[in-house]
């Protein structure tokens, strides 16, 4: 049940009734709770942390074609905006940002048809506004960081039982002062009050660690029955595990440029390597010939700078090409010929062969293949173009695992996937069905763009790839397209691995959701699925393994 301010009030008279008799103080005591609030926030900065104003069409202006808003507060940050469909809580999620903690506009996905919402937020002012209108029959829900200073009674507020019996003790202070006169009494009830109020600080700053011990270590999610568990090791004599590594943005070879980097013997001195990214490509192949994987995950942008079919072979088949069935036919343009490993079956969990799954990046989509954008690396795969219909977005069962891969290319070029990305499209609608559909015990997402980032090039992420994963059961997301390695937690599980042998990037601001991140060094994630678990091991080039984490199921259930 969300704690609204008018259950908050009620709670606070509630504990006043047995201490003084407040029959006729009504809007007087509104008015001391109202300040104590503030006083407290001002104070105590775990309550300045997840307030969320609702506003009806009714309650903005409408200015053209744009809905103008006004959060009357001391904005600190925007968490979360959405707009939700009266009586349908499921048709939300629009933009989810932590933090914004200043001027921006975004282009974000809308609940309605096809539309797109552009947002702004002016934080020094309160002001927001919000394009095309809000339509009738939805409502719009703004989640803040800041100190609240005026009160709905429906405003979502993160005020709590602690804090309420801290407000009794500033009423009472308030009543010695401003109605009985009282003021030896009143000095003594202020000290009480101060000190009461220096406890809920120290309690705050307990609970904030608390918190954050929990996002590491454990999180319970009782809809999905899955939880962060402390990381187990990878075993590979586990009975019917598989295990994967994944990548993304691992093309670069055949650039074949010469890079600066730093020389390893001179402080702040650097040296020209030739063909550095062949190197790095190789260091890559060469970490997971070690851990020697059932399969590959390849997270997009395999193949710079365009997706060639020329440049497919020194980008990709000659450090791949054992978990790649067809790269002799493809390489010789004899796709006819009988060129499919023995056991290389997508969908059969219990293949004995090397398999590889793409995702199209958007440095895959540049090229065409038989009039196909993207079609050098369909025409690599034809197994899996035979999966979705030629789609660039397909799924696909290993072990005890579901994969949906998606395309989240949005580009207005040529590749752009004609059957959209966001929520509203054939794309979205197909993922729906296939999820409701699927059997598993573990869901997971393959995409190249990810949702959320860090990655100074490409801060916030994907807005448009923000689809509520969590309410489809997807347990586990994994993308690219951000040159690092990520581990996030938001409504799920996110891993970027952009890290495959592409230029690293430096990170922007970070946000408490995000957990671990890595830029100093190439590398990849290893994956293991056995039954009721998945263990997943961020490994760099140097053999060194910098990040662990482990999802438990309970399979009884």
């Amino acid at each position: 049940m969300k704690n609204t301010w008018s259950r908050f009030f009620n709670n606070v008279k509630t504990l006043m009734a047995g201490d003084y008799d407040i029959a006729n103080l009504s809007d007087w005591m509104l008015a001391q709770v109202r300040q104590g609030v503030i006083d407290i926030q001002d104070t105590v900065d775990f309550y300045r942390v997840g307030h969320t104003t609702v506003f009806k069409p009714c309650d903005l202006d409408v200015l053209q074609q744009a809905s103008r808003g006004c959060l009357d507060h001391t904005l600190e940050s925007i968490r979360r905006v959405e707009i939700v469909k009266d009586d349908d809580d499921c048709q939300r999620r629009l933009v989810w940002l932590e933090p914004w903690s200043d001027r921006r506009e975004l282009i974000c996905g809308c609940r309605q048809a096809s539309d797109f919402a552009g947002i702004s937020f002016d934080l020094s002012r309160g002001e927001f506004y919000i394009n095309p209108v809000i339509p009738e029959g939805y409502i719009l829900e703004i989640e803040w960081n800041g100190l609240k200073r005026t009160f709905g009674d429906d405003d979502c507020v993160p005020f709590d039982e602690q804090m309420a019996g801290v407000i009794k003790d500033y009423l009472l202070w308030q009543i010695k002062k401003q109605i009985d006169h009282d003021l030896p009494e009143a000095q003594r009830l202020e000290v009480d009050y101060r000190r009461s109020r220096l406890a809920l600080y120290r309690a705050s700053i307990r609970r904030q660690k608390l918190q954050d011990n929990i996002y590491a270590e454990g999180r319970s999610e009782c809809a999905r029955c899955w939880e962060i568990a402390p990381c187990t090791e990878i075993s590979s004599t586990e009975s019917h595990s598989v295990t994967f590594v994944a990548f993304g943005d691992s093309g670069m070879t055949s650039s074949g440029a010469e890079t600066e980097v730093a020389s390893p013997t001179a402080p702040y001195a650097t040296i020209t390597v030739p063909n550095y990214y062949a190197q790095i490509q190789q260091r890559v192949a060469d970490l997971v010939d070690v851990i020697d994987p059932d399969f590959l995950l390849l997270l997009g942008d395999l193949n710079y700078p365009s997706g060639a079919k020329d440049t497919l072979d020194d980008n990709l088949i000659d450090y791949f090409e054992d978990y790649i069935p067809n790269s002799q036919g493809f390489i010789d343009g004899d796709l006819t010929a009988t060129t499919v490993a023995s056991g290389y079956t997508v969908l059969d969990s219990t293949s004995g062969g090397k398999s590889a799954y793409p995702v199209w990046g958007n440095h895959d989509l540049g090229a065409q293949e038989d009039g196909v954008w993207g079609g050098p690396l369909m025409a690599l795969f034809p197994e899996i173009s035979d999966l979705n219909n030629g789609k660039r977005y397909y799924d696909f069962v290993k072990g005890d695992a579901h994969f949906f891969v998606l395309n989240s290319d949005e580009s207005e070029t040529a590749g752009k996937e004609e059957d959209g990305i966001d929520i509203s499209s054939k794309q979205y609608s197909w993922f729906t069905e296939a999820v409701k559909a699927s059997t598993a015990r573990w869901k997971i997402v393959l995409v190249h763009r990810p949702p959320y980032t860090s990655d100074e090039s490409h801060q916030f992420g994907s807005v448009k790839m923000r689809w509520p994963f969590d309410m489809h059961g997807i347990d586990l997301v994994l993308s690219g397209h951000a040159h690092a390695y990520e581990r996030i937690y938001a409504d799920y599980v996110l891993l970027n691995v952009g890290t495959g042998g592409a230029p690293l990037r430096n990170f922007g601001r970070t946000s408490p959701e995000i957990k671990k991140r890595y830029n100093l060094r190439h590398g990849v994630l290893k994956g293991e699925i056995c039954y009721d678990k998945i263990t997943l091991e961020f490994w760099n080039i140097d053999n060194k393994k910098i990040d662990c984490v482990t999802l438990k199921k309970d399979c009884n259930q």
